[in-house]
């Protein structure tokens, strides 16, 4: 267990039993923090038993008097304690979430957040008009049968669930933001709330809405005795909800200008619609019996309508069937008509903006599926979707869960998007199409079903149903606790070299650096877009950015890192910027690739708490304090911002079709130069890791080779707790470089300045002047980056440049200038590089670093080989177990043996490396060291840009530690 607070920490090792911790003792200091958590290396399942029900705790019946300094206590899910000691007059923050407390003790009148979520055993809250809270969570608590009157600085109030309480206490309606009261038996609520902006009201007993100037989501499902709403809706809203109003009998007759969202699903009594503004987006009113027609649609939005169980519309609706299905076709045969001389596929052109003829054929086609129509079986999906039009095909097949705004607004970047266009036209021709991702666990789909609700399974499954004819493969390449340089360096294991489009999501897995765009983080990745825009098939390269660890000041990423504390935002929520996705947002820009930032879309309103953004509905009960994992609804917002891009990439070509434009530009789709000067892809010699890795390995008695993980995730290593004990990895390090290589390298590299600096690395194999010309033509290059290439034949190199050097007119001034800088530059290559067999070579070696008893090891290298010595620390403070790399420097040897030698705790190495000093005296240190892979390359580029092949988040040589890639 961890007793944490913000200048100071004490760690208490527990055994496999969950119940060891009994009690604390009463010194504890002046601290000014307390969060009562346990860490035991339990199974995955059982952890999150654990994590749910806080077990951990049971018997810890009491704490000690609480120091006066103390300005946060944190006692959640510890139910074996039944009352709490005085408060300090300083607190801030309590959280007693899920506890079993009899009652609260008074609270002082310095406390700001209070959360008693799910407290199952106080029938009444203590006093709080005296203080300073301006956020108080009360939901689900059972037996609470009154609320205290709120104080004058509160602004959010959540008490849901609360189905004892039947009036609403005194409070500020001048300053209250946010109300939950839905589950409740309140049946009414007071005049006006200026200020508010979000009200849910669900399944209470209210019958009549107060004035909302300000509200902009009003949630009031299944008030079952609303029979009709204000004449004048606040013009502010963009939702509202009245799914199971059975009593609501009509609506306003103008609707507000801003609405986006409008769910009238089973409003049995609801006889007629008013016009819909042009804003709305997703409309609903399934089970409504009553309604008899529909109002007009074709100035919305509306990319679906869902009407099943309008048993009166569809009534009145059959005998306009017939002339609707007549001007569909007709629209058609115009669309066809106006497709260009060019080889168009009509589909594609079918898919423009809906007009009035063809919003009413898609509403038809919504119809027609809401009364029998399965989107999910693809066979009657087809022979529905011939009659009703691509545009029904691509935006019908596909209910988004988010607002067309927040996905507009998560799609960053979508840049030139060739190699997307060229997808979408060959999924529009049924052609076969890959489909890949790469990335950490939230992509891998860890606490989802994998495949069937994880966001990649979503998207996938709607690009089969969009395009039924063509042939899609999927794969999800993605490996848990791993970042972008681990995958780079072994790419073929998890990318297929045929993948058309491939996803890449490793904002969360690489961790956030709070310095220039230029890090080692940012070139790793770049390294990563450079080898996936390569591959055979061009893909197109989406990157994918997930929502930010700990977004709403969960005990994550800002409980954990040095810089959230040197900042002073320990404990705060979420800051926008603390995310790697703008460091790679520039690389992005550079290779022109489609960007999907989930943070775009829902930041602010994750942040206020909005209903479908609370913490509670996009993460998992597990992930409720880590936030890092999304729950299913977190998934399909990913979903949705990725079919999003694809059918605005379809609209797109509907206005700019494929031709021959396009073709010319496929030359435009070469990999331009690294942004970052030198930077280029190496190419891998080794890499093994799982069961390969065991046949380069010599392991003394006292490691074990085991699976850490599952089946489905294995984690497969060599691992030990003994110090001293020794094990040796012995690969090939040599270059092996051949004239073919030379060819590959540069034709990877493409026609810009780059493919000479590739040519240069492969002539290192030769020696003498012919190597160095070649090196010379690089450098040439690299000081003119947008030159292309000229001949292969250095001499018609020269003389197509003294042709160009003609026009000066102190020509011979400019050949002795030339003559004497290539005279310098071939003397400074030659002396810096002697051939390529006596270059540096990388070894890689693969361990783990975690906060459960890491230990440090020495990497030497033996066998006829040298390298530098390098100290790796595989422990750390974070409570996560992450994959790191280490890098050691060797000269090329048929057999390396790379010697790893666990060290005592309290040992240290003289080697060329310097060990981090994250938590070295701590009592979490041991000798636990576990070893998973190893891989070899070979650098190239150095002399224009610098080694660009350091590790991505730690350093072990300079001690340099950068932010935990979350898994």
């Amino acid at each position: 267990m961890r007793v944490s607070w913000r200048d100071h920490s004490i760690d208490f090792h527990l055994d496999d039993s969950a119940c060891a911790l009994v009690w604390l003792h009463k010194n504890i200091g002046s601290m000014r923090k307390l969060s009562v958590t346990i860490s035991i290396a339990f199974t995955q399942g059982v952890l999150q038993d654990v994590m749910r029900g806080g077990s951990c705790c049971d018997l810890l019946e009491s704490l000690p008097q609480l120091p006066p300094s103390l300005v946060e206590l944190d006692v959640h899910c510890c139910k074996g304690i039944l009352q709490l000691p005085a408060l300090p007059v300083g607190l801030k923050r309590l959280n007693t979430a899920e506890c079993t407390l009899t009652t609260l003790p008074v609270i002082p009148a310095s406390l700001t957040h209070l959360d008693c979520y799910k407290c199952s055993n106080p029938e009444k809250l203590p006093r709080v008009a005296h203080t300073s809270i301006t956020e108080l969570n009360c939901r689900d608590c059972s037996l609470l049968e009154e609320l205290p009157d709120m104080p004058g600085s509160l602004e959010r109030l959540r008490a849901d669930g609360l189905t004892r309480v039947d009036r609403l206490p005194r409070l500020p309606t001048e300053r209250l933001k946010l109300l939950h009261i839905s589950g409740t038996a309140i049946s009414e609520l007071p005049s006006s709330f200026p200020s508010l902006e979000v009200l849910w009201c669900g399944d209470t007993r209210i019958q009549q809405l107060p004035q909302l100037p300000r509200c902009t989501v009003l949630v009031l499902h299944s008030c079952q005795q609303l029979q009709q709403l204000p004449d004048q809706l606040p013009a502010s809203l963009i939702e509202l909800d009245c799914r199971g109003c059975s009593g609501l009998q009509q609506l306003p007759a103008q609707l507000p200008p801003k609405l986006e969202l409008l769910w009238l699903s089973n409003c049995t009594a609801l006889e007629q619609l008013p016009a819909l503004p042009s804003s709305l987006f997703n409309f609903q009113c399934e089970g409504c019996s009553s309604l008899r027609r529909l109002p007009d649609l074709s100035q919305c939005r509306v990319l679906r309508v869902s009407l099943k169980g309008c048993s009166a519309l569809k009534r009145a609706h059959s005998s306009q069937q017939q002339e609707q299905a007549q001007q569909q076709q007709q629209q058609q045969q115009q669309q066809q008509i106006s497709t260009t001389s060019i080889a168009v596929s009509p589909a594609i052109k079918a898919a423009v903006p809906p007009t009035p003829a063809t919003a009413a054929a898609v509403a038809e086609a919504d119809a027609v599926a809401a009364w029998g129509f399965d989107p999910s079986d693809p066979a009657r999906a087809s022979t529905m979707l011939a009659a009703a039009g691509t545009y029904q095909q691509v935006q019908g097949l596909y209910q988004h869960s988010l607002s067309i705004g927040r996905r507009q607004r998560a799609l960053v970047n979508v840049g030139t998007a060739l190699r997307l266009r060229r997808v979408v036209a060959d999924l529009q021709a049924g052609k076969n199409v890959s489909v890949g991702v790469i990335g950490g666990s939230i992509s891998w789909g860890f606490y989802m079903q994998r495949g069937v609700n994880d966001w990649f399974a979503m998207f996938t499954s709607w690009l089969r149903r969009a395009f039924p004819s063509a042939t899609i493969t999927q794969r999800n390449g993605c490996v848990p606790a791993t970042t972008a340089e681990y995958v780079s360096m072994c790419l073929d294991k998890f990318v297929d070299r045929d993948v058309d489009l491939i996803f890449l999501e490793y904002a969360i897995n690489d961790g956030y650096t709070d310095t220039s765009v230029n890090t080692q983080h940012a070139q790793a990745f770049e390294r990563l877009i450079r080898k996936l825009l390569q591959l055979p098939h061009k893909p197109a390269v989406v990157l994918m950015q997930a929502l930010a660890q700990g977004i709403y000041g969960a005990r994550g990423l800002f409980y954990w890192t040095v810089e959230a504390l040197a900042q002073g935002i320990y404990g705060a929520r979420g800051l926008f910027y603390w995310t790697v996705e703008d460091h790679y947002g520039v690389l992005a820009q550079h290779y022109q690739l489609p960007q999907l930032s989930v943070r775009n879309g829902m930041y602010h309103e994750v942040l206020a708490g909005a209903p479908g953004f609370s913490t509670a509905e996009i993460y998992p009960d597990v992930e409720q304090e880590m936030q890092r994992h999304p729950s299913e609804l977190g998934h399909k917002y990913m979903a949705d911002v990725a079919v999003t891009m694809v059918q605005q990439v379809f609209q797109d070509m509907a206005l700019a079709p494929i031709d021959l434009q396009d073709e010319w530009s496929q030359r435009l789709m070469q990999v331009p130069a690294p942004m970052f000067p030198g930077n280029l892809e190496g190419r891998n010699l080794a890499c093994l890791i799982g069961p390969e890795f065991r046949s380069v390995v010599n392991a003394s008695q006292h490691w074990t080779w085991q699976n850490d993980g599952t089946a489905e995730k294995p984690k497969w290593g060599y691992s030990t707790s003994s110090a001293g004990a020794t094990l040796d990895i012995t690969v090939d390090t040599r270059a092996g470089l051949v004239s073919e290589d030379a060819a590959e390298t540069t034709a990877a590299h493409g026609t810009t300045a780059d493919a000479r600096h590739g040519a240069a690395a492969a002539a290192d194999a030769g020696s003498g002047i012919a190597a160095s010309a070649v090196r010379l033509e690089a450098a040439k290059a690299a000081a003119e980056p947008g030159r292309h290439l000229l001949s292969q034949d250095l001499q018609q190199q020269q003389q197509q440049q003294q042709q160009q050097q003609a026009e000066v007119r102190d020509e011979a001034w400019w050949e002795a200038q030339q003559a004497q800088a290539e005279e310098q530059e071939r003397g400074r290559l030659q002396e810096s590089y002697v051939g390529f067999q006596d270059a540096d070579m990388l070894v890689w070696v693969g361990y783990t670093k975690t906060w459960r008893r890491g230990g440090r090891a020495l990497l030497t290298c033996h066998g006829g080989c040298r390298c530098n010595n390098v100290t790796v620390e595989g422990y750390h403070r974070y409570k996560t177990t992450q994959s790191y790399m280490a890098k050691v420097y060797t000269q090329q040897a048929g057999a390396c043996t790379v010697r790893v030698t666990v060290l005592s705790a309290g040992s240290s190495s003289g080697g060329g490396g310097s060990s981090s000093s994250s938590g070295s005296s701590s009592g979490g240190r041991g000798s636990y060291f576990k070893v998973s892979g190893v891989m070899v390359t070979r650098r190239i580029g150095d002399y224009i840009g610098g080694d660009h092949t350091d590790v991505v988040l730690l350093n072990a040589m300079q001690g340099e530690e950068y932010k935990l890639a979350y898994g």
